[in-house]
């Protein structure tokens, strides 16, 4: 009664939800638990033919076999009870639930054979041939379900990271409506302002005129700035557009980049610079006299890009790994890991550190050298 006391103010305390279901859902579990208990110790003595408190007693080795028998159970037990009360797709699969079901009758299976060797002095080479076939299916099935784990694991981060791709293209699509907005705007209100300037004109009013054609080019200017001029459109547009948002929220900005991105797939550098330019902008945009530099080289026989930002505490000092801060950890925090397969596909290296109040994100990737490596062959 004290066990179900306790078990009960603790979802009392921890958990939301109907009071009744609070109180009702703990005394419930205690009884099957009960149950569960006093059925594995019948069944288990009958079978080996001792009485059940020795199934109970510390020193017993058919407890370990005892406790076993009755988790599982519990836990089959109340995996169904949720499927049934629970009105939504289960989880684990017809396959996944296939495997646990014969590992656990193969661990059983073994458990009981043990019992056997121990009480009843059976063939005992016959019970360890046995033992070791259960083991080695046990291993197999361990093995199976790793790989399988493995798999779905790379698809959910594939999946992920094309979300997030997704969204990063959204967001340029976004860039670019605004920015045809901007000109139909700009557009609409030039028509306008021409015809003030011609009447300006008209009337010999030249320094009206002159005032009236400096404040169109000045807005023209700040509707958006094109800092760079690259082959690659792609790649320009969207260099244009980070910088220009990193203007917006007050970034000082700097760009200094060569043209040469010749080797490498234009999406893949477009996703990497996007990557980067957003975890600047979004960690310096809130701070006073911030800046965002921008470097892309040529290093030997690597693109080098180099972008790095303004910090006013350490990042890396408590965050090495740079993980997500933010709560959605399911839908965030893929930047930096699509960073680093892009990095990886290329052959190249990432590295991270800070300098000056600054943080820097330098990546090297390789450039395709078809000459070389036929005569230096990849030895890996």
């Amino acid at each position: 009664m004290g066990i179900v006391a306790i078990y009960v103010f603790l979802c009392l305390l921890l958990y939301e939800g109907n009071p009744f279901f609070r109180i009702l859902v703990p005394i419930i579990l205690t009884i099957i638990i009960m149950i569960i208990n006093i059925s594995v110790n019948i069944f288990m003595s009958r079978i080996y033919g001792v009485p059940s408190e020795y199934l109970i007693q510390p020193g017993s080795n058919l407890r370990v076999l005892g406790l076993f028998v009755t988790k599982i159970s519990f836990f089959l037990v109340t995996q169904i009870i949720i499927k049934k009360v629970k009105n939504s797709n289960y989880v684990l699969k017809i396959d996944e639930w296939l495997g646990m079901t014969v590992i656990f009758l193969i661990s059983a299976g073994i458990l009981f054979t043990v019992g056997e060797i121990q009480y009843k002095h059976t063939d005992k080479n016959f019970n360890m041939l046995l033992l070791i076939i259960g083991i080695l299916i046990i291993n197999i099935c361990v093995f199976f379900f790793f790989n399988k784990m493995t798999k779905k694991n790379k698809e959910l981060t594939l999946l992920q990271i094309s979300h997030m791709h997704f969204e990063e293209n959204l967001k340029a699509l976004r860039s670019i409506e605004s920015i045809y907005n901007e000109m139909k705007i700009l557009k609409h209100n030039m028509k306008n302002e021409w015809f003030i300037i011609y009447d300006a004109l008209q009337k010999g009013d030249s320094m009206r005129a002159k005032q009236l054609l400096n404040d169109i080019i000045d807005k023209t200017d700040g509707a958006f700035a094109e800092m760079v001029t690259l082959s690659q459109p792609s790649i320009n547009s969207i260099i244009n557009y980070k910088l220009n948002c990193a203007k917006q929220h007050g970034i000082y900005c700097t760009s200094m980049i060569q043209d040469d991105f010749s080797s490498f797939d234009e999406y893949d550098i477009v996703m990497l610079i996007a990557n980067l330019m957003d975890n600047a902008i979004e960690a310096s945009k809130d701070l006073e006299n911030s800046r965002l530099d921008v470097m892309i080289t040529t290093k030997m026989n690597y693109l080098n890009i180099v972008i790095s930002n303004t910090i006013k505490n350490s990042v890396l000092e408590g965050n090495s790994q740079l993980d997500t801060s933010k709560n959605d950890k399911d839908n965030h925090g893929f930047g930096i890991q699509s960073v680093r397969q892009i990095s990886e596909k290329y052959d190249g290296m990432l590295d991270f550190y800070e300098q000056d109040n600054m943080f820097f994100a330098d990546v090297l990737l390789k450039k395709e050298t078809p000459i070389l490596d036929k005569i230096i062959p990849n030895t890996n």
